[in-house]
């Protein structure tokens, strides 16, 4: 029975890099949700606070809506889950979805703990091996990123993901294709910058000679799947992180917008969304990637292990190039581009001596080079 929902602050700081990440105090703060039931055992779960930049906005909503489920059956995580989505059904979108994965999460987690099981055995599926790809934060010029870049590439890393603003996509590839070759795939976020499908086609034509694995939210109207299916047939697109319900994935889906299909466990419903998002790519047959951004946030990550391992394809799994030992206690292995997690529930819990922070960094801005 559920007796107590807490909201964590976390400041847990990206390790820097030389030259700094552009994005390095935003990216360094977490959002964490604690359950506890009435054994006394807690459960942990991850929202990523991405509206803003401001994790006070999913924590007022949070308080006001974890009071409707004190005293419920953990176990019954699957009704919680479409109860919360009830009743915030006219308000639905990132901040309401977001805190409902916080919740979902740490309810799974408990659940876990309770039964003496990890998640994946819950649902029904045996632990495995699943390939990782680091994501790397911004940099101020081209020359930090590729110097960055390539440290990473001398310790192993074979799939990197880069964030960059449209206008210097092209110019960036270019650069790291002479200097690094073709052997190491490129992932290329966006972040939505494109205003145009025309501009699009212009930077997906000419990029498209330097093999990027996939560019991701390339459009800054996301939701156009009729343009980004144009795209997708020049340059693999990914995306899907921000579509916050079944439907509107099921008609991304439908549109071919994407040729991998993305899911965030901490921000479109936690576990149990994730799993009918999996089940319907299974139906479509399409790709998935597990998206988390870069920010240290490892229960996020497990939660997108857990469901990985219900796919129907053994996909990507997206980490910061950090080692999390250090603030998490783990069950499991990480290694250069492998990941699994074992033990009960997710199989990773903060450290009692995380950093903690109540301000949160200024939103930012994504402005033109």
């Amino acid at each position: 029975m559920i007796k107590k929902v807490e909201f964590v602050k976390a400041n847990i700081p990206l390790e820097k890099t030389d030259p700094l990440q552009a994005w390095y105090n935003q990216w360094s703060s977490q959002l964490f949700v604690k359950i506890v039931n009435d054994e006394n055992i807690i459960g942990w779960g991850e929202i990523l606070a991405t509206t803003a930049n401001s994790r006070d906005i999913y924590i007022v909503l949070g308080q006001k809506i974890s009071k409707a489920i004190l005293n419920k059956d953990e176990e019954e995580v699957c009704e919680i889950n479409d109860f919360l989505f009830k009743i915030l059904e006219t308000g639905k979108g990132a901040v309401s979805s977001g805190v409902i994965s916080g919740i979902d999460i740490a309810l799974w987690d408990l659940i876990g703990k309770k039964l003496g099981r990890p998640i994946y055995k819950i649902l029904g599926y045996s632990g495995k091996d699943m390939p990782r790809y680091i994501a790397l934060s911004r940099y101020e010029n081209i020359y930090s990123l590729r110097k960055v870049l390539g440290l990473f590439i001398e310790k192993g890393f074979k799939i990197i993901k880069i964030h960059e603003h449209y206008t210097r996509a092209i110019d960036v590839m270019r650069e790291l294709r002479n200097i690094y070759g073709y052997s190491i795939k490129i992932i290329v976020d966006l972040s939505s910058s494109i205003p145009s499908l025309e501009k699009a086609k212009e930077l997906f034509n000419s990029i498209s000679k330097y093999e990027p694995m996939w560019i991701e939210e390339p459009l800054r109207q996301s939701d156009n799947y009729k343009a980004l299916k144009k795209l997708n047939e020049i340059v693999p697109i990914a995306g899907g992180e921000n579509i916050f319900t079944i439907n509107e994935f099921k008609r991304a889906m439908e549109s071919e917008a994407y040729t991998y299909f993305q899911i965030d466990t901490t921000k479109i419903g936690g576990i149990t969304e994730a799993i009918k998002r999996v089940n319907l790519a299974k139906v479509y047959n399409v790709s998935l990637s597990y998206h988390h951004r870069p920010d240290n946030g490892w229960i996020g990550i497990s939660a997108n292990y857990h469901v990985s391992v219900t796919a129907h394809d053994s996909f990507l799994i997206e980490t910061p190039p950090d080692n999390p030992s250090k603030y998490f206690k783990i069950e499991g292995k990480i290694d250069t581009n492998y990941l699994q997690f074992k033990g009960l529930g997710l199989g990773i819990e903060p450290k009692e001596d995380i950093p903690k922070g109540e301000e949160d960094q200024d939103f930012v801005i994504y402005q033109e080079p």
